[in-house]
């Protein structure tokens, strides 16, 4: 059956000039950097905004200038998933595609599941109620509901099985199909962190998008620097919006729209759009601590609300309390930048340790 697919795939390529051309692709740094770019994003929405949403009149500025920065910066990685994969299209099989995906991501993420799992329900285990913990463990598996960003696992998990068969369309079906999409996530349709079918209603589009940008990335960055100014300008005004938006009290009819999550779309996508052209001009240079954070993206999600907790208890025991009044801003985020740079030294030393086999554990 997969066989089959694979050839229909192929014929695809072998009709499409964009796909077929340069059987083997340069390994593109700056798309590389803005992996690493989209991983300090995410992970200091996650690191921040739990604290500052207990917080809310100590930080209520803060917890604006988080969310306004870093929200639905999923985004980002979600984008830049689609664009890997459509650049990389030409050596896709979909069994090794599958079997790849299988060992460097779900593994992992199933193992550090079941481990967490062990510590949030071990009095299940000791009391012997097996079939309890077990099916908890599925359903935080199946749900992504052991941490709070491994939502993002189970659906990458469909996206990576439909991902194939978008390489059957043509250049212009799949275009045409693309530009219908990309107006679903202006419905306002993602829903809070728990994963539902409007999860993909949001984000699939945008990696669809992500691989038409691979699949006409000359002309696309042509098109950023004709209309450079109109991106500044929708990010601008997306983002003053925002920032009004969260001014108001939450039972305000216009947060009840979810027109809030349509802004952080188009703010985003404009960022985007900006930052791969800007990034360009750094292929030729090594950035090490962008290229650490790239390679290791993924441990980094998975691993980073594990390290926040012990980590985030010491930087704000009751003696640095003084400091949080005196600069909140300036002290939380430096908290996460702490956060972030102690997951990837973890990260690193789990690499060491494991060896061959940390992809299968970690991710990396």
């Amino acid at each position: 059956m997969l066989t089959y697919f694979d050839k229909k795939i192929q014929q695809v390529q072998d009709q499409e000039e964009r796909l077929r051309k340069d059987a083997k692709k340069p390994f593109l740094q700056h798309i590389h950097y803005f992996r690493g770019f989209a991983i300090i994003n995410i992970v200091m929405i996650h690191l921040l905004f739990a604290y500052l949403a207990e917080h809310v009149k100590l930080f209520e500025k803060p917890r604006i200038a988080v969310e306004l920065i870093f929200a639905d910066s999923t985004i980002y990685f979600i984008l830049i998933a689609g664009f890997l994969f459509s650049y990389l299209a030409y050596k896709v099989r979909i069994k090794s595609y599958y079997q790849v995906k299988f060992k460097n991501v779900i593994l992992p993420y199933i193992i550090i599941t079941f481990l967490i799992t062990v510590l949030k329900n071990w009095h299940e285990l000791i009391d012997l109620h097996f079939l309890s913990f077990f099916s908890i463990f599925i359903k935080h598996v199946v749900l992504g509901t052991a941490l709070i960003p491994f939502w993002y696992i189970p659906f990458v998990a469909v996206v990576f099985f439909i991902s194939p068969f978008f390489l059957m369309l043509s250049d212009k079906t799949f275009k045409k199909i693309t530009l219908f999409a990309i107006f679903l996530p202006l419905l306002g349709t993602r829903p809070s962190i728990d994963l539902t079918a409007w999860h993909f209603i949001y984000y699939v589009p945008i990696y669809m998008l992500g691989m038409l940008i691979a699949r006409n990335y000359s002309e696309i960055l042509e098109q950023v620097m004709r209309y450079k100014v109109w991106l500044y300008v929708a990010i601008v005004v997306s983002s003053l919006i925002v920032t009004y938006n969260l001014w108001l009290p939450e039972e305000s009819y216009f947060l009840q729209t979810n027109v809030h999550h349509s802004l952080l779309y188009i703010q985003k996508l404009g960022i985007s759009f900006l930052l791969l052209n800007f990034l360009k001009r750094f292929d030729s240079k090594k950035i090490n601590w962008l290229d650490y954070l790239a390679v290791y993206s993924f441990s980094i999600y998975f691993l980073h609300t594990i390290v926040q907790y012990p980590v985030q208890k010491i930087m704000y025991l009751a003696p640095l309390r003084p400091y949080i009044d005196k600069a909140p801003v300036v002290y939380i985020f430096f908290v996460g930048v702490v956060i972030l740079l102690v997951t990837l030294l973890v990260c690193i030393v789990l690499k060491r340790i494991f060896g061959r086999y940390s992809r299968m554990l970690i991710g990396t």
